[in-house]
């Protein structure tokens, strides 16, 4: 249970850093 937890947390980053890399080419 412990590794999902893990993965969940690293997908949660990844989205977030690809978030944050795509919003300034997003107008407004």
């Amino acid at each position: 249970m412990r590794s999902r937890l893990y993965w969940l947390a690293g997908f949660h980053w990844l989205y977030l850093v690809i978030g944050l890399a795509v919003e300034p080419s997003i107008p407004g």
